[in-house]
């Protein structure tokens, strides 16, 4: 729809830098339109929703609001946009949104992990991958929000200071995926020794 992918201004020496920003936050806009059409509801008004999805919905719903804060992510400015207040503005309220995009993922990867053991095999390895990609991009938003704090951008709103879950606990669900027989079901019995994990997200003002 936006469709700014040659966008380009050739105004000024630091023009491209500037260029390249507007291009990604376009492609943030587009990928929270597509959000919006697969999720069929809007995470500003209803973030919750994903705590009581079923495994089907999960493994349709998360890797889209995955690719959403992939975007968000890639609106880090660099060169010359990183210092202008022009681009600030937009920068803050995507990173405002962030904190309900990330905390929609989280809601839902509890409840995605909490059906692992239920699973049969094939979708236990993508439950597996949405796990794997929701540890990763917990570590670059946290570096992402250290961006915004040296900016200043978002000076008052309430981010989110994030805890990674325990590296035990993806590591088993590995083995398992590993090992069993495809077709096969999680079972419960055969990881007698995890215990529930708990992914906390901590709301508190970044400045």
């Amino acid at each position: 729809m936006l469709n700014m992918s040659h966008f380009k201004d050739d105004s000024c020496p630091n023009a491209w830098d500037y260029s390249a920003w507007v291009r990604t936050y376009a492609l943030f806009l587009e990928e929270r339109l597509e959000c919006f059409r697969v999720l069929n509801y809007d995470i500003e008004m209803d973030r919750s929703r994903t705590k009581d999805l079923d495994t089907t919905e999960s493994l349709e719903q998360l890797p889209a609001l995955q690719q959403l804060l992939f975007l968000v992510l890639g609106c880090q400015p660099q060169g010359a946009a990183f210092h202008s207040f022009v681009i600030h503005l937009p920068l803050s309220m995507v990173a405002s949104e962030s904190v309900k995009i990330y905390q929609a993922i989280s809601d839902g990867t509890i409840n995605l992990v909490d059906k692992f053991f239920e699973m049969q095999c094939p979708d236990a390895i993508r439950a597996l991958d949405v796990y794997r990609r929701f540890g990763q991009q917990a570590e670059r938003l946290s570096e992402f929000y250290e961006v915004c704090k040296n900016l200043g951008v978002g000076r008052g709103e309430r981010f989110i200071k994030i805890e990674q879950p325990p590296a035990s606990f993806l590591q088993a669900m590995e083995e398992y995926v590993r090992k069993a027989p495809p077709g096969s079901i999680v079972r419960k019995d055969q990881f007698t020794t995890l215990r529930r994990i708990s992914l906390r997200v901590r709301v508190q003002h970044l400045f």
